[in-house]
């Protein structure tokens, strides 16, 4: 939906209709970001970038790819900047308000709204108080079936404080009802749409690098299915790496590779590597590869305008899924590469 939503945003504007355009595109933009879509966003603003672009130096081609490559690795380090974990740096006391014993873990990476979650965690004092204010007690589970311990650690995390028996009795009793119910963090009540999926991608890095279940997060089950596709082109060489494996053979060789590489993903998340060109360099090789570059090459140097949005909407949706392994995005890019590069203006 965000590929349609970007090619008919950057279409309108093409074609100057600037109030339909730009109202098409706001639209998008909101139904997107309700739908918690990063890549739906990205590529909306990509297309209104490369449509201002291309109507102010419609003469200037260098510009318009080099403007393209430019905002689209802009936009990829500013969504890593914004989910990467920070060091900690600041001092740790030991002792809570009511003499018991902190425990720190400062070289953890899991963040709650920018807070540190593994450090000021008293769980003897936690767990007491909790118990006291609440009936799901502190070692059970909330109603989204998740650890009641995690929940409130998470929980008090996003709210600044220290993970203590003082501030969980002070605790208001609709924060409880937030922790009782599964939420996280402050920000699941105060925040919607896109930013909640921002926090989402935090959490799943830096539960990932400190050694957390990837299972079931989008982000580190790609990292994950990327990592053994990588693998497989190591360890293949050769004639394998010129000709492929084969088409058919590709997802039997993925899930080999799965279990030789011991990945941390359960069997029913052992995917494809959610990137076309990977996908193609393994299944068909180097070859397979190449006249798929060449196809795409083909098609913006006879495209119009149009075509070449709809070529750049294509080529870096490989780069996140397997466009052209779905009947929805072989359609897409069909219809993209071959309809769209005959429209001229």
């Amino acid at each position: 939906m965000g590929l349609m939503l970007a090619l008919g945003t950057g279409v309108l504007l093409l074609r100057k209709k600037w109030v339909l355009g730009i109202s098409y595109g706001v639209v998008g933009l909101l139904s997107v970001w309700h739908t918690q879509s990063v890549t739906g966003v990205g590529m909306i603003a990509f297309a209104m970038f490369f449509a201002g672009i291309t109507s102010a130096f419609k003469r200037h081609r260098a510009t318009t790819i080099v403007g393209g490559i430019a905002l689209s690795v802009l936009g990829l380090a500013g969504v890593f900047y914004l989910v990467s974990p920070t060091e900690f740096d600041g001092e740790l006391k030991t002792e809570t308000p009511w003499g018991g014993k902190y425990t720190h873990y400062p070289e953890r990476h899991l963040e709650e709204n920018g807070n540190k979650v593994w450090v000021y965690v008293a769980e003897d004092e936690m767990r007491r108080e909790w118990n006291l204010r609440s009936e799901k007690k502190f070692d059970s589970t909330d109603e989204k079936g998740h650890s009641v311990r995690t929940t409130l650690i998470r929980y008090l995390t996003s709210l600044g404080v220290k993970k203590n028996g003082e501030v969980v009795k002070a605790m208001s009793d609709e924060d409880v009802r937030n922790v009782e119910s599964g939420f996280t963090s402050i920000r699941q009540v105060t925040h919607s749409g896109l930013n909640l999926r921002l926090d989402d991608l935090r959490f799943e890095l830096g539960n990932y690098l400190d050694g957390g279940d990837p299972n079931g997060n989008s982000v580190t089950m790609r990292y994950e299915a990327f990592k053994t596709g990588s693998y497989i082109l190591k360890n293949k060489g050769g004639i394998s790496l010129l000709t492929g494996v084969g088409v058919g053979d590709l997802y039997g060789e993925m899930k080999i590779a799965y279990a030789e590489t011991e990945s941390r993903l359960r069997e029913k998340f052992w995917k494809k590597s959610h990137n076309q060109y990977l996908a193609l360099l393994i299944g068909v090789g180097i070859v397979g590869l190449m006249i798929w570059i060449v196809t795409l090459y083909g098609s913006w140097i006879v495209g119009g305008d149009m075509g070449r949005l709809a070529w750049w909407i294509v080529a870096l949706s490989c780069l996140a899924e397997d466009t052209l392994e779905t009947q929805a995005g072989v359609t897409f890019a069909a219809l993209a590469l071959t309809v769209f590069h005959k429209w001229k203006s």
